[in-house]
């Protein structure tokens, strides 16, 4: 066999987003707030926090960036979205809410300033994306040189996001 047709004949190889170094697991996973029998889900293909969570929380529930989401609604106290390639903002974070639990959080894992890629969404696109879902930024965790997770959670009137504004009432629009 030629080695042209071997070549037309694999799977392409996939590539998976550059995360730079990680800080220690045992750091950032009990900051995310995963405890035992918490339901914790994570979204995206980055694996690296899989293991650890399913450890504490004894069960994972998975699923990629694209949508519709595969996870069940309103059931999540945890989730964690790994958005380190394109997806859309808007469509993403109404799924992740609709599959939280409205006492839980998601974190979404995004690249820092300084390292923003050209058709990933930014933090701040996420931030704006999750405002317009009725969500607010609560805390940022800083997850390695490259990554930050930011901690999105339901809003409540009258009190203050962690990027300083009112939590009922937002200048973004969707």
């Amino acid at each position: 066999m030629s080695v042209a047709r071997e070549v037309s004949r694999s799977k392409p190889v996939q590539s998976f987003p550059e995360l730079g170094e990680i800080r220690p697991l045992e750091e950032i996973i009990p900051r995310l707030g995963a405890k035992a029998g918490t339901a914790t889900a994570r979204v995206g293909s980055v694996t690296v926090f899989d293991r650890a969570l399913q450890d504490i929380t004894g069960a994972l529930a998975t699923s990629t960036l694209k949508l519709p989401l595969r996870l069940q609604e309103r059931k999540h106290l945890l989730v964690i979205a790994w958005v380190l390639e394109p997806v859309d903002t808007g469509g993403l974070m109404r799924a992740l809410v609709r599959s939280s639990h409205p006492d839980g959080s998601i974190w979404v894992i995004s690249y820092k300033r300084d390292h923003e890629h050209p058709g990933i969404p930014t933090a701040d696109d996420v931030l704006k994306a999750a405002l317009g879902a009725g969500w607010v930024d609560a805390k940022i965790l800083p997850i390695g040189n490259m990554l930050q997770a930011t901690k999105y959670m339901e809003r409540r009137p009258g009190a203050r996001s962690a990027s300083g504004g009112l939590r009922g009432r937002s200048s973004y629009s969707q």
